[in-house]
């Protein structure tokens, strides 16, 4: 199967207790061989396993999720995932997929350019000040 990094994903189908107990597809390596079962926070960045607890307890609740992120091991550190579910038939389908660096890389876009645009308003407003100032200390002199 040929699969670009931003197609790269998890479906995982795991119990209301979020043991994993069936795997759709597994790109990421996340599920190791050998017997299933094993909690899906088990199954990613110890650091990442209270938000995976979070998200679980999320879709059993509300009937989904979406959006949620959280870390993975990886062989050079760990990589970001976003996380969706549902609950479906007393079941929890689970999705993880890889970030896309494009969509980090413009994420990282706006924000440098919210901040320039923060800092020239700021600029902005205190040459404003500074001119309202001196024009009344001339008013009054």
């Amino acid at each position: 199967m040929n699969t670009t990094p931003d197609q790269r994903g998890a479906a995982l189908l795991c119990d209301l207790d979020g043991r994993v107990w069936s795997v759709i597809r597994d790109d990421l390596g996340l599920v190791p061989e050998g017997p299933l079962g094993r909690p899906l926070a088990e199954l990613v960045d110890p650091s990442a396993a209270t938000r995976v607890t979070d998200f679980l307890w999320r879709v059993r609740m509300r009937g989904a999720a979406f959006g949620w992120e959280c870390l993975s091991p990886a062989a050079h550190g760990s990589v970001l995932l976003y996380l969706s579910g549902a609950r479906v038939d007393g079941r929890l389908l689970v999705f993880l997929s890889v970030t896309s660096p494009s969509a980090t890389t413009v994420f990282d876009d706006f924000v440098r350019v919210n901040n320039e645009q923060a800092n020239a308003l700021r600029r902005t407003a205190k040459a404003l000040f500074e001119a309202r100032r001196e024009a009344g200390k001339a008013r009054q002199g």
